[in-house]
C-alpha cells in the first residue's frame, strides 16, 4: 500500500510517495505561480511510473500549514480530489497552527 505526501504550503514544495513505510519517490520544487501545474505533472508521472498506484493509495498526507494560504489550498484541493476520485467521502480540511486573530474595527463608522 502507498502513502502519498503533498506539501505545497511553503517556499519549498514536495510530493513524496512511500510504499510499506519506505520512501520510494520524492520531488521538490520552489513555490511559484505554477505550483499547481508542477504538482499535477508530478502526479501524472507517478501514475505512469507506478501503474498500481491508483488502486493502492491507503493514505494521503497533506501539509495543512502553517504556510501560504493559497499553497495550502492547492495541496488540500489535490488531496480532496484524489480522495473523491477514489470514492472516499472524507474531506480533508486545513487546520492552522494558531487561532485566527480577529480584532475589533479601529475606526468607528458613522451611523446615519
Amino acid at each position: 500500500m502507498y502513502t502519498l505526501k503533498i506539501n505545497t504550503s511553503g517556499q519549498i514544495c514536495e510530493i513524496a510517495l512511500k510504499k510499506s513505510g519506505k520512501n520510494i519517490f520524492k520531488k521538490t520544487w520552489t513555490a511559484s505561480e505554477k505550483t499547481a501545474k508542477y504538482a499535477f505533472e508530478i502526479l501524472k508521472s507517478l501514475i505512469k511510473k507506478y501503474p498500481d498506484l491508483r488502486e493502492n493509495i491507503s493514505k494521503i498526507e497533506v501539509n495543512k500549514g502553517p504556510g501560504s494560504f493559497t499553497g495550502t489550498r492547492i495541496g488540500v484541493t489535490i488531496a480532496n480530489t484524489i480522495g473523491f476520485l477514489m470514492g472516499e467521502k472524507k474531506i480533508i480540511a486545513p487546520v492552522y497552527a494558531t487561532k485566527p486573530k480577529i480584532t475589533k474595527a479601529k475606526k468607528k463608522h458613522l451611523k446615519i
